[in-house]
């Protein structure tokens, strides 16, 4: 939507950069105004004046009320409503008086895909009421556990799209009867980023800790440095999710402990990493040579992006982007570690073979596929089809 100070800055932009096309500027293009008559002017109140002109014009070529949307999708563009209050009480009940006008717009047969979230599931139930819909339940956005809203969502939600088989399984423990309702997508799609690991001359280990006890970091941390006392190219990345303070210190408190059992040296290669935003876990994976996670329910998106540059994963738990033996190792515990960076640190073609691996896992998680599998998925259930013995769309 066109805003007054974006008007503004342009058209002064134009003006610094094309002062013929002002009229101020050539009284041939200004009959109705003399010589004689710009002289009095300095350039600046010329300028000024040619501005406001320009402004008052464009508003009368494109008028954009103060309390206008004029936007919407598809066949919706030319629809224009007026928002019916000066001032709201809240975000939420800006977001519902939008939300009802856009409906009115939508047919009784239009099916809508509820992304769950606390904050706002009352109010999108009540402007949804007897609407066609469909849940997306992502475990970082809404945690199952603790929320009495479900049972009154069951009654009307239509199929529950999962995006991990953590939550599948958790949605199948309260809903066990429903289990025909419930699928998995990818909430994440695979691009292609070669990592940068292979330039470097050390090779950066990174090691989940995030929801890990630390007894289990410990044990995780003593293979490793144990490892890292062996080969002195290899370093290690504690990384976690969360920015507090505590987090960190409670990290460098274990590698104070682990000061008894290894040298200075290998613990000297350790750093603690935090990235809170994906952007920044992006930037900050690709330096790495190998992820570990040892976690029970692995993050959905770290194994996506690292399924995108070609990293091997070592794991506790078996998921859609982790094969063992191909792009990764599933392990029983920190006890098998200290083997799985011998397989993958050693030499090249172990590593290699699970980077080319991890490209054709990929090519399952693309933009171009998980849009394949929503129209199915989207398909079948107009079709009335059940998805007893379908886990998911891949």
């Amino acid at each position: 939507m066109l805003n007054q100070e974006n008007l503004q800055q342009n058209l002064q932009e134009n003006l610094h950069q094309n002062p013929q096309e002002n009229p101020q500027e050539n009284p041939q293009q200004n009959p109705q105004q003399t010589p004689q008559e710009d002289s009095r002017k300095n350039p600046q109140q010329s300028k000024q004046e040619n501005l406001q002109k320009t402004l008052a014009q464009k508003s009368q070529e494109n008028p954009v009320p103060s309390r206008q949307l004029d936007s919407f999708p598809d066949n919706l563009q030319e629809r224009k409503f007026e928002f019916q209050k000066d001032s709201y009480n809240s975000l939420e009940e800006v977001i519902s008086e939008v939300l009802c006008t856009y409906l009115s717009f939508t047919s009784a047969e239009d099916l809508f895909c509820i992304a769950t979230h606390e904050n706002h599931m009352s109010m999108l139930l009540s402007a949804l009421s007897g609407r066609r819909l469909l849940f997306s339940f992502f475990a970082q956005r809404y945690l199952l556990e603790g929320h009495t809203l479900e049972k009154e969502l069951l009654g009307k939600m239509g199929l529950l799209i999962a995006d991990s088989e953590e939550t599948r399984q958790r949605l199948l423990k309260r809903y066990p009867e429903d289990a025909g309702r419930i699928m998995i997508l990818s909430p994440f799609d695979a691009r292609v980023e070669f990592g940068i690991s292979s330039q470097m001359t050390t090779h950066k280990v990174l090691l989940f800790v995030d929801g890990l006890p630390n007894e289990s970091i410990a044990r995780a941390l003593s293979q490793i440095l144990t490892y890292m006392q062996e080969q002195e190219k290899v370093s290690l990345s504690l990384f976690t999710r969360k920015g507090g303070l505590e987090t960190q210190k409670a990290l460098l408190s274990l590698l104070e402990n682990a000061r008894a059992s290894h040298t200075d040296s290998a613990l000297c290669r350790v750093a603690v990493v935090a990235c809170v935003d994906e952007l920044s876990v992006s930037q900050c994976m690709r330096e790495h040579r190998l992820v570990i996670d040892l976690r029970t329910a692995p993050e959905p998106y770290t194994q996506i992006v690292a399924l995108g540059m070609g990293i091997p994963q070592i794991v506790c738990t078996a998921t859609r982007y982790v094969q063992h033996g191909k792009n990764g190792l599933v392990i029983s515990g920190a006890a098998e570690l200290l083997d799985a960076l011998h397989f993958y640190l050693d030499g090249l073609k172990n590593w290699n073979d699970a980077m080319i691996q991890s490209y054709e896992i990929g090519r399952q998680f693309t933009t171009k596929q998980l849009l394949e599998q929503w129209k199915e998925v989207l398909g079948s259930f107009e079709a009335g089809k059940d998805f007893t013995n379908r886990r998911s769309g891949f």
